[in-house]
Parts: C-alpha cells; sequence; structure tokens
C-alpha cells in the first residue's frame, strides 16, 4: 500500500469516523481503523459494534492495499503535523507516514480480524437536511438518560406522526420534544443511540438519507455512510404526562432568569442543587440554601397569572432548559407543586420542555 493525500483532508476524514471508536473495549482490533486504498480512493472504517462508519476520498495511489491501525494514535499525530502532502505506506507490518521533516511508524494488526461493515437500504426510509435534524436533536439530546437500566431513556426517540418528526428525550427527571414539519409516509417510532449527533454534525450542509431496517439505522450520504444499531426498547407513550392547559403561568426574561440561578445555584448543594420558586401575583422570588455557603433570596421582575404557591427544582437542571430556549421570553405553566411544569418559548408551539419538580 501506499498513497499520497493532503495531510488536513486526511485528519478531517478520520476526524469523521472517531465517534464510532469505542471509549473502551475487550478487542483490541476495535480501537483500530480500517484503511484500504483502492481504485484512486482510500476507505476508512471504524466501529464498536453498536456505532459504524465508513467514508471514503480520493487520493494519489501507488499501490493498492489495506491495512488496520490505532485509530486515536493516528488522529493524534495529524493533528500534530503541518498540512503538507504526506506518504502513507504499508511495509513489513508497519503503516507509515513520511512528510518532510518526518516520519512515524504505526504497529498494524490483521485486517481480516476487522468486523465487516456493509451498507444497507430498505423501503422504509426519509431524506433531510442534516442542518434541520441536527438542530432539533441538539435540542433535545441534553435530556438523555445516562446508563438508565430503563434503555429507552438512554436514546431519542424519532417518531413520524401526523406530517411530524417528533424528537423525544428524557432522564424521567426532565423532558425536550422537539417537533417540526415533515411530510413522510413512513409512521416509525426508533430509539436512536444520542451519539448520532455526532455524525450529523459532520455532515452539516448536506441532504442525507436515513434508511431504517429492522433494529439498524443507516444514513447515508455523499461519500459514505453511518451505521446505528437502534435501541430495541418501546418508547412510552410521553404525551400522557404532559399537563393540558397548565392554569399558573409564569412568564419572564430569560436573560433574568438565567442571571439569578447562575447567582444562586452557588447556594445550593449537590446532587440535587435544590432552589424554591414562591409564586404569587405580588412576587415571584427565587431561594436557595447551603450549609456550607449560606442562603440566597431574590426577587426575579416577571409576570405570574394563577394560584399563589411554592415549588422546588433543580437548579441546573432548569438552567439548562431555559439556555436551550431561544426566545427572549420564556413561559413556565403550572399545574402542582408536585407535578411537572411546561418549559417554552412565548411564541413556541413545536418546542417544550418538562422538569418533574423536587421535595424541598
Amino acid at each position: 500500500m501506499k498513497f499520497y493525500v493532503e495531510k488536513n483532508f486526511f485528519e478531517e476524514n478520520v476526524k469523521d469516523i472517531q465517534v464510532s471508536l469505542p471509549s473502551r473495549t475487550t478487542l483490541p482490533i476495535l480501537e483500530n481503523i480500517l484503511i484500504e486504498a483502492k481504485e484512486n480512493k482510500v476507505y476508512l472504517s471504524s466501529t464498536d459494534l453498536e456505532l459504524s462508519s465508513k467514508i471514503s476520498f480520493e487520493a494519489k495511489i501507488d499501490e493498492e492495499g489495506i491495512a488496520t491501525l490505532d485509530g486515536k494514535g493516528l488522529n493524534k499525530l495529524l493533528t500534530n503535523l503541518p498540512n503538507e502532502i504526506i506518504e502513507c505506506s504499508l511495509s513489513g507490518g508497519d503503516f507509515i507516514i513520511r512528510w518532510s521533516k518526518g516520519e512515524y511508524k504505526f504497529r498494524t494488526m490483521d485486517p481480516e480480524d476487522f468486523p465487516k461493515i456493509e451498507k444497507f437500504e430498505s423501503d422504509v426510509f426519509f431524506e433531510i437536511d442534516a442542518n434541520i435534524l441536527l438542530k432539533g436533536i441538539k435540542k433535545v439530546s441534553f435530556c438523555v438518560g445516562k446508563n438508565d437500566p430503563r434503555a429507552y431513556l438512554n436514546g431519542i426517540l424519532f417518531e413520524f406522526k401526523n406530517d411530524k418528526l417528533n424528537l423525544v428525550a428524557s432522564d424521567a427527571h426532565r423532558l425536550g420534544l422537539f417537533s417540526f414539519i415533515y411530510e413522510s409516509k413512513i409512521s416509525e417510532r426508533i430509539i436512536v443511540n444520542p451519539k448520532i449527533e455526532d455524525f450529523i454534525e459532520s455532515r452539516k450542509g448536506e441532504k442525507i438519507k436515513i434508511f431504517i431496517k429492522e433494529n439498524n439505522l443507516c444514513i447515508d450520504f455523499k461519500n459514505g455512510f453511518y451505521l446505528i444499531r437502534l435501541i430495541d426498547e418501546t418508547y412510552p407513550q410521553y404525551q400522557d404526562v404532559i399537563p393540558k392547559d397548565p392554569p399558573n403561568v409564569l412568564e419572564g426574561n430569560k436573560r433574568d432568569f438565567l442571571d439569578t440561578l447562575k447567582r444562586l445555584i452557588p447556594f445550593t448543594t449537590s446532587p440535587n442543587f435544590p432552589i424554591k420558586i414562591s409564586l404569587s401575583k405580588e412576587s415571584v422570588i427565587f431561594t436557595a440554601q447551603s450549609p456550607e455557603f449560606g442562603e440566597a433570596k431574590e426577587e426575579v421582575p416577571a409576570e405570574y397569572r394563577g394560584k399563589t404557591m411554592e415549588i422546588g427544582f433543580n437548579a441546573k437542571y432548569l438552567q439548562d432548559i431555559i439556555k436551550e430556549i431561544d426566545e427572549e421570553t420564556c413561559v413556565l405553566k403550572f399545574t402542582e407543586p408536585e407535578r411537572a411544569v411546561i418549559i417554552k418559548g412565548y411564541q413556541s408551539e413545536d418546542f417544550l420542555f418538562l422538569l418533574m419538580p423536587i421535595r424541598l
């Protein structure tokens, strides 16, 4: 194997497949990427058996061949090399990178041991602008559960319903829902690994086609594809937990809420970072206290319509949610102190969050 390629171009493509390298594994071959040079193109592949990537780019190939080498090590080297045309070759079991002032050898493993990665198509698919999909995923992905025993909470729901695509994520304490118009003949409900965000991020500005087959998803684009094993669970009917027309409404400036939370969070304690919100027609008061730090109370300039109540929240969860509101005015809708609150922008109809209260 021997090929020549611009360093920056090679680095960009290697970075695009890093997301499907495992953070840890008992199978050393999975720490490698597969590099194949043939027919004036170089193909790069990586997999952790749940996520897989394969992309290609054009290069000047003097000799065809195939090799596997440490993916993260290759990425680190390319990041620190200056940009120029580099030579990549395979000799005596080493993958060698040469530039004008240096030479670097990577030990390789048998490419026959690398898992096969094959693209698929199906009758169930949709096409979409990557930027549109990425926006929705980014808005809700922080709500995804972390290693929750209820596997469905560790993914993002893609729900095609009534000519809309609904993206939903929840860790049972908070829930994010982002909907947008998408006319489609399919009516699937699938739960996708949240790392799809990294895949879609690398395809910004492109039109992508996504195929769904059995328990897998294939993202097809101009110079390659990504594979994602879906989470084989049934997502609950999230609509059932969204309160219908809560009568108690708090409206305020996003910046005012965030500034207040930033000042009060040091007066809270982990893991719940509790704050109390006292609501009345006369005032809206945020209160926090910490055995180590002290106490804090602040009146927020906001308008409240509804019955007088006190309600507790995780301040950091509330802060994370409000940061994602795109409008100047935030709206919080309450039913009872022990029920979930709806948080949204003033004009938003297709984008909202739910946040569960905590006991004070």
